[in-house]
């Protein structure tokens, strides 16, 4: 069901940008700066799930590979056809979405470097700033011409399946003004800074296209950074930067699939997960003090995800049922935010071996002195195994997309309950089975993240851009 609807999805989108493509701004289509899943209400993306959906559209059927080529004819229109070459230049980062620890940025020449934030310091880590809202008013916001015309195409298009949607007008129409602010911005920025590379950590909000897209029609190279585990497509395609930075095989395959083609695909790794290599980590024993924790027990590390809550506990009461294994559970932010840890809570109150957590204490302390990390669709896996830690996935068969990236894993890649808690004993007691966990976890990281510090390398990468 899930390739029906992805298929359906990019035609969607593609209709999207070629029937509001009159609508420009800088000479850039504004539909192409639309995070388009946002668009999507429930109604739209049930009737997406139809094999048929796409004969609703003036757009005929794509294969994968031509993907993004089909973009690329778009965005052709107004890149610059050559390369401004400015060596003595300055790399400008967009603060926003950029995951950089301190010591990232510290890597950075304030010579050669600016910061792109809302902040009014005049400098952050030691670089300069461009501060973003000083340029957002230097022209007026024209949006309500925009506005009037997009309201002339739904009337247009009034049995379209998306154009007549209420959902997807109203959030279009409140998004206009915010691209002709963000096209605003960036455009006075190229203009009044001496830009010669831009950084964004992903693509995917209207900010980071408008500093890609305009930097591309000015001649300028962009890169955008892999902003975590491909775990939804929509949030990770199409390429607009010049280059695609990746974490390793698996991403470079996937977007070779999509038909990007190799030029534009970087395997460097993410600066973020440099810490794992360069910092000073906390010895054992005063993590488990910290934490009162036995240091006779087996640690098991649960990393968890959203909407998961009756697995983890399940499991959690199932591994605590011996006495030799200590569970740490982390909640995924997004559940501590929504106040959506009471269970985990729970639990921590009623077994003296279930720690929870949240930031007590660095993340890579727990799991460099845990013996085993449980995870399901979590960079955190990639982390645990970074830190030469065994790793057991579970994945649902009743979840409507299969998420490939930890499949490599072979046995410790399991679907129920029963098997992930047998996989978690066998590792934890059975020396061969630990070991066979070890080499299983060797050739992921050989082939998914084969490089360890990578933001120097990043710098050399754009400033070989520039020259």
């Amino acid at each position: 069901m899930s390739d029906i609807y992805l298929k359906n999805y990019w035609l969607l989108n593609l209709d999207y940008i070629n029937i509001f493509s009159e609508l420009k701004h800088h000479n850039i289509p504004l539909p192409l700066l639309s995070n388009f899943y946002q668009y999507l209400d429930e109604d739209i993306k049930n009737k997406m799930k139809d094999d048929n959906f796409y004969k609703q559209l003036s757009i005929e059927q794509i294969a994968e590979k031509q993907l993004q080529l089909e973009f690329e004819k778009i965005i052709s229109a107004f890149q610059s056809k050559i390369k401004r070459k400015n060596k003595d230049g300055t790399i400008l980062l967009n603060s926003d979405y950029l995951r950089f620890s301190v010591s990232n940025f510290t890597h950075f020449h304030p010579n050669q470097t600016k910061i792109l934030t809302r902040s009014k310091k005049p400098e952050l880590y030691g670089l300069p700033t461009v501060c973003a809202p000083d340029y957002i008013n230097k022209s007026p916001n024209n949006a309500n011409v925009y506005i009037e015309k997009a309201k002339e195409i739904f009337l247009r298009f009034n049995k379209h399946p998306l154009l007549s949607n209420t959902f997807f007008q109203k959030k279009l129409l409140s998004d206009l003004p915010i691209m002709i602010e963000k096209l605003n911005m960036a455009h006075f920025i190229f203009k009044e800074q001496d830009i010669s590379g831009v950084v964004v950590g992903t693509t995917e909000d209207i900010t980071s296209r408008a500093l890609t897209f305009l930097s591309g029609s000015e001649g300028i190279p962009s890169l955008c950074l892999q902003h975590g585990a491909i775990m939804g497509e929509e949030a990770y395609f199409p390429v607009f930067a010049t280059k695609q930075v990746v974490y390793g095989k698996y991403e470079e395959a996937w977007y070779l699939q999509k038909g990007v083609s190799e030029s534009q695909i970087e395997i460097l790794g993410h600066p973020r997960y440099d810490e794992i290599f360069d910092r000073v980590y906390m010895d054992k024993k005063n993590l488990f003090n910290k934490l009162n924790i036995d240091p006779s027990t087996k640690v098991v590390f649960i990393a968890t995800q959203p909407f998961k809550t009756l697995f983890y506990t399940e499991l959690t009461e199932k591994l605590v049922k011996e006495k030799n294994i200590t569970v740490i559970i982390k909640p995924h932010p997004w559940e501590k935010g929504r106040n959506l840890v009471g269970e985990y809570i729970k639990l921590s109150n009623l077994y003296p071996n279930v720690k929870y957590i949240t930031n007590e204490v660095n993340m890579y302390d727990v799991i460099l002195h845990a013996n085993l990390v449980v995870i399901s669709n979590s960079t955190v896996g990639l982390e645990a195994m970074l830190l030469d830690i065994p790793v057991v996935v579970y994945k649902s068969l009743l979840e409507e997309r299969d998420y490939k990236y930890y499949d490599t894993l072979d046995w410790l890649v399991n679907h129920s309950m029963e098997d992930v808690t047998s996989t978690i004993k066998k590792v934890l007691h059975d020396p061969l089975q630990s070991n066979l966990a070890k080499e299983l976890r060797k050739k992921f990281i050989n082939e998914n993240y084969p490089q360890e510090a990578c933001t120097k390398r990043l710098i050399n990468l754009i400033q070989g851009e520039k020259e």
